[in-house]
């Protein structure tokens, strides 16, 4: 099947006569019959009923013509977006992200230093769980991931580069008894009530850090939750603490964030595609660094 034989079908069944269809194809009357015949041949049943000189569409037929119309028009859709693109961008960039306060903090920022030097870009975002991003980073389904350096330093294909380093924090609320204390270690989680970061949704860091709680303190109540919002959510509700970077904590006159010494800090940074040297990858990569450079003077 092919895009002439198609056209002579759909042309012929809205005329109802192959030689106004062979006029208006501008082609001859021998070769659109021709086209229909090998056309029924192929799909293995007749479109068309011949009754000495008209035509009409068999039940088949019509069928076949109302199905093959959408497609076509969904076709020729496509094809008439694809050259407007063409024409308003030249560009296209892939990103992966949260949705979560921090990243409003400074992705807008980012975001429109770069549409001022690439307008002619355009841009998709990926804001699904964190390792769901990860694996369609890996599958060259994005080519900027924002992430932290464990979740792809096993990546061969990346090239990583650091903004910020984040300390660990225990979120509390206010009337935990441990909210007087200058800073938390391990030894003084025992017997606390532990919200853990669902491990579908963490990074390795988390992951590492959940674990060694749990090793160090089994028997320990724990929860899960499967996001940031839905931790501070139950911490508000006084269900028991979490611990988290302070990338992850959400200011709330009810909370505290009392730092945790006892694990190193977390690199945050972004990633790309090793081998791709495209500029805009290469300058959107750049404005990142000077973002935050800006919002944090001390990086």
């Amino acid at each position: 099947m092919n895009s002439i034989q198609i056209q002579c079908f759909i042309t012929s069944a809205q005329t109802l006569n192959f030689t106004r269809a062979a006029q208006l194809l501008y082609i001859s009357q021998p070769t659109v019959t021709h086209h229909i015949l090998n056309l029924e041949e192929e799909l293995g049943f007749q479109l068309f009923e011949r009754q000495k000189k008209q035509i009409f569409l068999t039940p088949a037929g019509e069928h076949f013509y109302t199905s093959i119309r959408k497609i076509t028009s969904d076709l020729n859709e496509a094809v008439s977006s694809a050259k407007k693109f063409e024409t308003e961008y030249n560009n296209h960039i892939r990103i992966g992200c949260g949705t979560s306060e921090f990243e409003k903090d400074f992705l807008p920022e980012i975001i429109s230093l770069f549409r001022e030097k690439y307008p002619k870009t355009y841009i998709t975002y990926n804001s699904r769980r964190i390792k769901e991003k990860a694996k369609a980073f890996q599958k060259h389904e994005i080519d900027i991931l924002f992430s932290t350096s464990a979740m792809v330093k096993n990546f061969t294909t990346a090239t990583y580069y650091h903004l910020h380093e984040y300390p660990i924090v225990c979120v509390m609320n206010i009337e935990n008894p441990l909210s007087h204390l200058d800073k938390i270690t391990l030894s003084e989680l025992h017997n606390q009530t532990m919200i853990f970061l669902d491990p579908t949704v963490s990074p390795p860091e988390i992951d590492a850090l959940q674990k060694q709680i749990s090793m160090k303190h089994p028997l320990n109540i724990t929860y899960y939750a499967e996001s940031a919002a839905i931790s501070h959510l139950m911490i508000l509700s006084n269900t028991g603490i979490a611990i988290m970077p302070t990338l992850k904590y959400q200011k709330h006159k009810k909370l505290i964030a009392i730092p945790y010494v006892d694990y190193p800090t977390i690199s945050y940074g972004i990633a790309k595609q090793k081998n791709d040297d495209r500029k805009f990858i290469s300058s959107f990569i750049r404005i990142s660094q000077t973002v935050f450079k800006t919002m944090f003077p001390k990086t």
